[in-house]
C-alpha cells in the first residue's frame, strides 16, 4: 500500500509538516479560492477527500517569479496528503503545460486511466482511477517521498476539479508568450 522512503530528509519533512493536515492558513470561502488579509492568494487546483479522512490537496499559492519573465507564468504549489499512516506537506511547481495536460486527463479519466501533475521534476502526483471509480493516489518524490493512498471521492469530482481549473487560470492568467526558443516576452493581454 504505502512506501516511505526511509532517509533523514523524508523524517525530517514528515515531522516538520505534522499538524498541517488541513494545510489552512487563514479561513476559506468556497474552498477553491479567496484572498487572504494580508493580499496573497491560493486556490485549490485538486481537493480529494473522503469519509474516511483521506485527502489529497494541492494548493495553487502563486506565481514562481513573479515578474520576471521566464518564471512569471509558473505557479507555486503546495501538496497535502494525509491518511491514518502519513501527513506530509511537499511542494511543487505547475507549468502552463501540466494545467493543459491535466485538463486533457481529467476529461477522458475512466477505470484504468490517470491524470498526473509533475512527470519529469520534482515530485509527481499520480490519480489513477479503479474499476470502482475510486482513486489510488500516488505521491513521488525521489529524495523526500513515495507513498500511495486511496480516496473515494463524491461523484461528482471531476467536474469540479474542471471548475477548480479553470478557477486558477483566472486567478493567475498566462501573460507571458516564447517568442523564440528560451526567449520570452509579455503578452500584449498582460494585466498589469
Amino acid at each position: 500500500m504505502a512506501r516511505l522512503r526511509d532517509t533523514g530528509h523524508a523524517r525530517a519533512v514528515l515531522r516538520a509538516c505534522l499538524n498541517a493536515r488541513n494545510g489552512e492558513r487563514g479561513t476559506y470561502s468556497d474552498g477553491r479560492c479567496e484572498a487572504r488579509s494580508d493580499g496573497s492568494r491560493h486556490s485549490d487546483l485538486i481537493h480529494l477527500e473522503d469519509a474516511d479522512g483521506n485527502r489529497c490537496i494541492v494548493r495553487v499559492t502563486g506565481r514562481s517569479k513573479p515578474g520576471v519573465l521566464p518564471g512569471h507564468d509558473t505557479l507555486r504549489a503546495d501538496v497535502f496528503a494525509s491518511a491514518d499512516f502519513i501527513d506530509a506537506r511537499l511542494d511543487v511547481y505547475v507549468f502552463r503545460r501540466d494545467l493543459d495536460a491535466w485538463q486533457h486527463a481529467l476529461t477522458g479519466l475512466a477505470p484504468g486511466k490517470d491524470a498526473r501533475i509533475g512527470r519529469d521534476r520534482g515530485l509527481e502526483l499520480i490519480l489513477h482511477m479503479l474499476d470502482d471509480r475510486s482513486l489510488a493516489v500516488t505521491l513521488h518524490d525521489t529524495d523526500r517521498l513515495a507513498t500511495m493512498l486511496r480516496i473515494r471521492p463524491e461523484e461528482n469530482w471531476v467536474d469540479e476539479h474542471l471548475q477548480r481549473l479553470e478557477q486558477v487560470r483566472r486567478t493567475w492568467p498566462s501573460e507571458v508568450v516564447e517568442t523564440g526558443p528560451m526567449t520570452y516576452a509579455w503578452s500584449p493581454d498582460r494585466q498589469a
